[in-house]
């Protein structure tokens, strides 16, 4: 009997065997196939996104900004146009690398300047043993970013469009700095970003009792407390578990069309032509959860949620406009609206897009150029 089991076990184990072997055929087949998808759609997106022009500008590079080296990314049909500075959100959420992905509609008018700011993407890697980035840092970072962008190109003046974290610090700089700045917008605007949560989550309690569920109601007014207790304490780990129990189940009730899912967003940013291995690293890192990343930038996650747009003057001295998805559950477009009413400035102006959420450029990346060319601004040189 023992001789029969040994000569049925070989068969058994050929069999195995080869299913092992087909299954790795496959899978380096399919990553072979994924592969050569990424590699042509890059390819096609640099063939359609590169600036042809003879007055373009088309530029990676790393400036010595704060003693360190910062990473810009610049582009535009006519160099002497009026410049836009975009503030990345995050905190630490890099978005240099997709930018050509959605910005081309605006490049015929401005030039496009992208910054990994102080602590992030590939600044970070850039100088890994610099100081912990703080708001006052970034806020100086800024000020010489904005006097290198005016000398190399020859402007005067620039416009700052500041999307939710960075719409934060671009509302603290232009106060600082209003001589420098031609115009401010802002994308996914921050007004205060407990009270966007905590608006959104109770609509959400509103949307589940009309579909009938009673229970993910009154899971959601829990999580919502936990969350307003939560801020009250000093636990940054409690904070953002809280958070992340709020909105994910928030998100599950609120309307969202047009909002692009986050598995876009990556494919957006793989099939750039302007993605490097620093920002893929980056990307995959903090998504990941890697906790020593996370805490680089934890003070300014802090800072984000202490901020209070009521806090900085509503005296403005440029234009200041607001672009807002009309599906930012993040940034609700309530907060902005009522803020927006009582601010004073050279000219204001608050615009809604239909099927866009908090991140309306990858939304409808169309509508938001359209509606960033139509605004009134003025040349600055």
């Amino acid at each position: 009997m023992e001789k029969e089991r040994k000569t049925d076990s070989k068969p058994r184990s050929n069999v195995i065997g080869k299913i092992i072997q087909f299954t790795s055929i496959c899978l380096i087949s399919l990553v072979l196939e994924c592969a050569a998808i990424l590699s042509f759609a890059r390819l096609r997106n640099r063939a359609k996104t590169r600036i042809r022009t003879e007055k373009g500008i088309q530029e990676q590079l790393y400036a010595r900004i704060g003693g360190i080296r910062q990473y810009l990314s610049i582009r535009g049909n006519d160099r002497s146009n009026p410049v836009i500075l975009f503030l990345h959100g995050g905190p630490a959420g890099p978005m240099g690398n997709t930018g050509s992905r959605w910005q081309t509609g605006l490049e015929d008018r401005f030039t496009i300047v992208h910054w990994d700011q102080r602590g992030c993407g590939r600044t970070y890697y850039e100088n890994k043993g610099a100081p912990l980035p703080t708001t006052s840092l970034l806020l100086s970072d800024m000020d010489a970013i904005v006097d290198y962008l005016c000398d190399n190109l020859k402007q005067q003046k620039i416009i700052i469009m500041g999307h939710s974290w960075g719409s934060m610090l671009g509302t603290l700089y232009i106060q600082l700095h209003p001589e420098k700045v031609a115009a401010y917008i802002g994308v996914g605007q921050g007004v205060n970003m407990m009270q966007g949560d905590i608006d959104s989550a109770q609509y959400a309690i509103e949307l589940a009792r009309k579909a009938g569920k009673e229970k993910e109601a009154e899971q959601l007014q829990v999580f919502s407390d936990e969350y307003v207790v939560s801020f009250s304490g000093d636990e940054f780990e409690r904070k953002s578990e809280s958070l992340g129990k709020l909105r994910s189940l928030s998100y599950r009730f609120l309307p969202r069309e047009g909002v692009k899912s986050i598995m876009y967003q990556l494919w957006l940013g793989l099939s750039s032509p302007d993605t490097s291995w620093r920002d893929a690293m980056w990307f995959l890192s903090m998504a990941s959860g890697n906790e020593t990343l996370k805490s680089i930038n934890q003070g300014l996650v802090e800072d984000c949620f202490a901020f209070d747009i009521h806090d900085v003057p509503s005296v403005y001295k440029m234009p200041v406009y607001y672009v807002m998805g009309i599906y930012d559950w993040t940034t609700p477009l309530s907060l902005v609206r009522e803020y927006a009413k009582g601010i004073k400035a050279p000219a204001h102006q608050l615009i809604i897009l239909d099927k866009a959420g908090h991140s309306p450029f990858f939304d409808n990346p169309d509508a938001f150029c359209e509606a960033v060319n139509d605004l009134a601004i003025q040349p600055t040189d």
